[in-house]
């Protein structure tokens, strides 16, 4: 029995490798809306790749449709790709 290609979500469809944070690396991050004075939420960087991040909250909590990462000082413009529970993924 043939395999018909790779499964949708596997590594070989990615656009580019992730890679997820190690040794110096902080693996805690913040997000944020735009907006002045939008509430901080707490997250955990579970991998990154140049065209984005997946993330999981540390607390349950609102996801705007657009925020930006700060990440070990690094700021990221992007919106939200898709969530499930606590993890959720942004697209930069």
């Amino acid at each position: 029995m043939q395999s018909s290609g790779p499964r949708q979500g596997t590594a070989e469809e990615r656009r580019a490798v992730r890679v997820s944070p190690s040794g110096l690396v902080s693996k805690t991050a913040k997000i944020f809306a735009e907006q002045k004075g939008s509430p901080v939420i707490d997250c955990y960087v579970i991998d990154l790749s140049p065209g984005g991040a997946c993330l999981e909250l540390a607390r349950d909590a609102e996801i705007p449709q657009r925020f930006v990462l700060l990440h070990g000082g690094v700021r990221k413009k992007g919106r939200l790709a898709w969530r499930k529970g606590y993890r959720f993924a942004m697209v930069f």
